[in-house]
């Protein structure tokens, strides 16, 4: 049965059960119609001088979900689909998980990488828990950040995901001035979803993460060789 209820005043407990208190949960604004955004926080400490530092943990249980998909980190370069019923099952991390629920709401969460050096990609446990592998190369102590996204229609509710990670992006100087200025002439201009397809075909990932921290000739040789096998091209 689809749900209602206004959703700018659904709380995040509706959507995520006994949410790990260690996990810092502020509604922003959305750019999507009909859609309601949370950002999900919580702190890693510094890498010590070449090791990166790592956090595990448990986020909270999905509630009442009937079907999931999610996108998969198959390979550092590569991204697969996965999909289910009921309990969220992956084999790989993943860096975007979607719920259909049984009242109709879709439900995003989207794991953000590549701010101040920090990884952040989720998984789960043996019990169908949510969590949350991060890893910081920084020697700053860092931020893991998790968006969270609700909207009767998945399309909204992953375009407002995608829409606030691009926000955090620009905020902390990861996106050039050029495209900077021409994602605000977009927003102040109230441009459709459809219109956006500049910035998703300039989405990328950063070699520091997707080949690891210690990066050689011989790892970014073997990348190449992999994207040619299979017939990838620019």
């Amino acid at each position: 049965m689809r749900s209602t209820e206004p959703l700018q005043t659904l709380k995040i407990d509706e959507f995520i059960k006994e949410l790990n208190p260690i996990f810092n949960v502020k509604a922003v604004i959305s750019n999507t119609p009909d859609t309601q955004v949370w950002s999900i926080t919580t702190d890693i400490e510094a890498a010590q001088s070449v090791n990166s530092t790592f956090l595990e943990t448990v986020l909270g249980f999905p509630r009442n979900i009937i079907r999931w998909f999610a996108l998969v980190r198959l390979w550092t370069p590569w991204l697969a689909p996965r999909q289910g019923q009921l309990s969220l099952d992956l084999d790989k991390d993943a860096l975007l998980c979607s719920f259909l629920r049984s009242d109709g709401l879709n439900f995003i969460l989207l794991a953000v990488s590549g701010i101040d050096d920090v990884r952040t990609l989720s998984q789960n446990d043996n019990n169908g828990c949510i969590t949350i592998s991060a890893r910081n190369d920084s020697p700053r102590k860092g931020v893991a950040r998790i968006i969270a996204a609700v909207g009767k229609e998945f399309e909204l509710a992953n375009a407002a995901a995608i829409y606030h990670a691009r926000e955090i992006v620009r905020e902390y100087g990861g996106m050039s001035e050029e495209l900077s200025k021409e994602v605000k002439s977009l927003i102040e201009n109230d441009v459709k979803t459809e219109w956006m397809e500049n910035w998703y075909d300039g989405l990328s990932y950063c070699t520091w993460n997707g080949l690891g921290q210690k990066l050689t000739e011989t790892k970014i040789l073997e990348a190449l060789e992999s994207l040619e096998r299979n017939n990838v091209k620019s």
